[in-house]
């Protein structure tokens, strides 16, 4: 009879057994599949990625070369050369537009869509001025074709290239925000498998000691010390598995970020290249024309000393005089461009050497004298005589031309500039104050800002290039100093900067 009753509840507890190994092993299989899911899905997620930013660099380079294209068309005189080039520029345009349609397709973020919106809408624009560009017949405007590409082309494909690694950098961040999420699932996932496994053995533990206490095949103490063994064990080995898991996971992750790396390195190499073609296209442009211009001013000195002493018409005299100004400040600006080129270079030769601070303001001051004459603004040099800087000469005298000429430009008729400097214990403390009409904090915080030039036109509707705040910025660095400004408007500005101090 015993026999009898202990077979219907042994099958049960067998029966219990298999049905509860079955579930594990199917809840397993599941896990398995949603974790080779999660798997495939991060592969799609990288290659979508590197896809896009494949396409992003091949926009790039198209609009660099685009850019590039443009200018030749533009200082080209050859009617040949210009017309290959327009069909170059309008070739790569049609590249770039099945880009981006290429890039729209591959997008299904929202957010990441407007920000595309965004650029197209960027690319669009700069897009039909580079059409306007080639479509219109210069002979018959009153504008230069290198004044329209530095006002209406330049400013707008400036933009257009930071929207563009912008919208790169935003394709990266969501990669690594769903790279990150698809980890935190597998995470998740791993963790459920675990604790289902941890259940499932403890129920099989369960029913072995429920079959061990029917049995009474063994006693109390080797039932406790089995339990305390088997328990140890398992303890251990879930130790080793969350330990090999983790290692795994942080080698997995590890790799991941290494080639995210690499692509990024790559691209910004890629950048790199583009800038340094770009500075030195820049730099050959700015030597090949400075000989003509000079001729020009040159020439047009010598008819005004002409002019002078001969009785001609008064309005013959006014378009010389206008001839020779313009010729100065296209040559200031050539020369800041030129000298901005040697300093992206590195080709520009620091030496440094014991100077007279007073002495130096006062041959700056020489040089632009007939720019402040014209406007009837006094230039004071209040600097003392006994104050000595170690500075590059050509540098420092640069940097006064650029700050008092800036100053006369936004000031008054009427008004001055002013020279102070004072000594601390290693540098020379110099102001640049002028009575002129101020600027707003949104000016202040883009003055220095290589990659958002701007200029404003005077208030005798001076322009300029919008790099001669730079170069000061860069000078006053090369020599270990510092720069600010403080303004304020209707009432003037002041930049003060730091130089050195030479001993006596």
């Amino acid at each position: 009879m015993k026999q009898l009753k202990f077979i219907p509840i042994k099958r049960q507890i067998i029966l219990l057994f298999l049905v509860n190994s079955i579930l594990i092993i199917l809840l397993g299989v599941l896990n398995f599949i949603g974790l080779r899911h999660y798997e495939r899905n991060i592969s799609y997620i990288k290659n979508s990625s590197l896809s896009q930013l494949s396409l992003l660099r091949r926009i790039e380079y198209n609009t660099g070369t685009n850019y590039i294209y443009l200018l030749h068309n533009l200082y080209s005189t050859e009617p040949e050369k210009k017309i290959f080039y327009a069909i170059k520029i309008r070739e790569l345009l049609f590249q770039n537009d099945s880009l981006f349609k290429e890039l729209t397709d591959k997008i299904t973020r929202s957010s990441t869509k407007n920000s595309l919106e965004e650029v197209l809408k960027w690319k669009n624009l700069y897009q039909k001025k580079l059409i306007t560009a080639l479509e219109i017949s210069w002979e018959e405007q009153d504008v230069m074709p290198f004044e329209y590409e530095e006002h209406e082309i330049r400013p707008l494909a400036g933009i257009y290239k930071q929207k563009l690694e912008d919208f790169a950098q935003l394709v990266v961040y969501n990669t690594e925000q769903d790279i990150t999420t698809t980890l935190e699932k597998i995470s998740n996932t791993r963790l459920l498998s675990r604790l289902i496994v941890a259940f499932g053995i403890l129920f099989l533990l369960l029913i072995s000691n429920l079959m061990i206490r029917i049995s009474k095949r063994l006693t109390k103490d080797y039932i406790t010390l089995k339990q305390q063994t088997i328990e140890r064990e398992k303890a251990q080995k879930e130790l080793q598995l969350l330990n090999e898991e983790l290692e795994e996971k942080v080698k997995k992750r590890t790799e991941e970020l290494n080639g995210a790396y690499e692509n990024i390195c790559q691209y910004n190499d890629e950048l790199k290249e583009v800038t340094q073609a770009k500075d030195k296209f820049i730099s050959v442009i700015s030597h090949d024309l400075r000989n003509p211009i000079n001729t020009i001013l040159s020439s047009s000195e010598i008819l005004m000393n002409m002019l002078k002493e001969s009785p001609v018409n008064e309005q013959i005299k006014h378009f010389a005089s206008i001839i020779n100004n313009s010729s100065n400040k296209l040559i200031v600006q050539l020369n800041e461009l030129l000298e901005w080129a040697k300093i992206k270079n590195k080709s520009m030769i620091f030496n440094p050497q014991k100077l007279n601070l007073k002495e130096t303001v006062t041959e700056s001051f020489k040089l632009i004298q007939s720019n402040a004459e014209e406007k009837y603004i006094e230039l004071l040099n209040e600097v003392p005589g006994n104050i000595f800087v170690k500075a590059d000469k050509l540098m420092l005298r640069s940097i006064f031309q650029n700050l008092v000429t800036n100053a006369i430009k936004f000031t008054l008729q009427g008004g001055s500039v002013t020279v102070k400097a004072e000594e601390n214990a290693e540098f020379v403390i110099i102001n640049v104050t002028d009575t002129g009409i101020g600027m707003t904090e949104i000016i202040k915080d883009l003055l220095f800002n290589e990659s958002k030039t701007v200029s404003h036109t005077g208030t005798a509707m001076e322009h300029g290039s919008g790099l001669g705040l730079v170069l000061v910025k860069d000078f006053v660095s090369t020599h270990g100093g510092t720069i600010t400004v403080d303004s304020e408007i209707d009432k003037g500005s002041t930049f003060t900067f730091t130089i050195p101090k030479a001993g006596r």
